[in-house]
């Protein structure tokens, strides 16, 4: 049996159960955001780290429960969230993303970065996450203030243009941004009926689909159904499936609206 409050299972520690939504990989992201606008990048990573700082919550309180941060130095969530895999890392990684963003922002632009992704997230989670998931950049805002001045004493200035992203990495973009939607609890089983399709696809010899394609895509049909009658929207998932798409080379799927 697990003990979730000590992660020590009868035959030594436990990997902890994972949180859905999965935390969002922002590293593999970067190529693409830095060519976006410096404006785009920082509401796509305060959102980003907000996911990631809700779903460390999550993960906390699932493995060890709500007191895990407690317990000591020496508490197996702390050892836990120094993988590379865990949501405290990912969300790490987001921080520090976003506080890269909210200086190309402040740079570019002249207006606070910061207040901006606060802004966005506050909007879509409220102030609570806000505040916990933006508290270490304002804290370092805070200690370099002086830079901040020194830096902006002439105003804005436009900065260079980033590389482009290469195809490899759009699709690995891509890939990281579908793992996350797929992960989605609305979603419930498409991302294994996709993995089907898309192995039964890659088996295909003939010009015409084969019966265990056809059967995965309407499996795959069906579970799209499942997650828009679960209130999932048709445009997003469109994005969704085109994400997949992009990011694995798979067939192109169409969902129908029917309203």
């Amino acid at each position: 049996m697990f003990d979730g409050a000590s992660g020590i299972g009868p035959s030594g520690p436990r990997r902890p159960v994972p949180t859905r939504p999965a935390p969002m990989d922002v590293r593999v992201m970067l190529p693409m955001l830095r060519a976006e606008a410096a404006e785009v990048a920082v509401e796509f990573l305060a959102m980003a780290a907000a996911e990631n700082a809700i779903a460390v919550t999550r993960w906390v309180v699932l493995n060890w429960g709500a007191d895990a941060g407690l317990r000591g130095a020496a508490h197996p969530s702390h050892a836990a969230a120094l993988e590379r895999s865990s949501p405290a890392w990912k969300l790490a990684d987001a921080r520090d993303a976003l506080d890269t963003a909210c200086w190309r922002y402040r740079l570019s632009t002249g207006y606070d970065g910061l207040a901006l992704a606060r802004q966005h997230i506050v909007h879509r989670y409220g102030t609570v996450v806000a505040d916990y998931t933006l508290k270490p950049l304002v804290d370092a805002a805070t200690a370099g203030a002086w830079l901040d001045d020194l830096l902006m004493q002439d105003g804005p200035e436009p900065l260079p243009p980033e590389p482009e992203p290469t195809p490899t990495q759009r699709r690995a973009s891509a890939a990281a941004m579908a793992e996350w939607s797929l992960s989605l609890p609305e979603m419930d089983d498409l991302g294994r009926r996709l993995g089907a399709l898309l192995a039964a696809c890659a088996a295909d010899s003939g010009a015409q689909p084969s019966l265990v394609t056809v059967d995965a895509l309407a499996a795959v049909r069906v579970a799209i159904g499942a997650a828009l009658c679960r209130g999932f929207d048709v445009a997003g998932m469109q994005a969704v499936l085109d994400t997949w798409t992009a990011a694995t080379g798979g067939p192109q799927i169409t969902v129908a609206d029917k309203t």
